[in-house]
């Protein structure tokens, strides 16, 4: 199955890369404080997370984004160093930025069956959850 598909994968690939574009862009217009991640042109785009604004908490954004039957996904929380697995491994310092981004990443709705409508609902949801529950800095 896995070589049957392969043949497909460039094609896939460009379609998730433009699919991530677009996405974007529409919740940069929609979503201010959001930021998104640098990707390299040629990528393979399996997830799409953003960082919310400053005082955002990622569970109660969720939460509100469910009952909105919008799906996210925590990516990276807790962080890999706070893992019970890695509880005896040393680190690196003291991780400051590890943590300001894992307690603001939240994985949004991303499969190549979503459509510009859908995309829109996403972002037009999040901005107002957004608005509804972060303070203006």
């Amino acid at each position: 199955v896995g070589l049957a598909a392969l043949a497909r994968w460039p094609g896939r690939a460009q379609l998730r890369r433009a699919r991530a574009i677009d996405y974007g862009q529409r919740l940069q217009a929609a979503c201010v404080g959001l930021e998104l991640q640098q990707r390299p042109a040629d990528g393979a785009y399996a997830a799409f997370c953003v960082l919310l604004p400053p005082g955002a908490d990622p569970a109660l954004v969720a939460g509100r984004l469910a009952t909105e039957r919008i799906e996210t996904r925590r990516w990276y929380s807790p962080p890999l160093h706070l893992h019970p697995a890695f509880a005896d491994a040393g680190t690196a310092g003291s991780l400051d930025v590890t943590m300001g981004i894992s307690s603001r990443l939240l994985g949004l709705p991303f499969h190549l069956e979503l459509d510009a409508r859908q995309i829109d609902r996403v972002a037009q949801t999040l901005a107002r959850v957004l608005g509804e529950t972060v303070e203006p800095t």
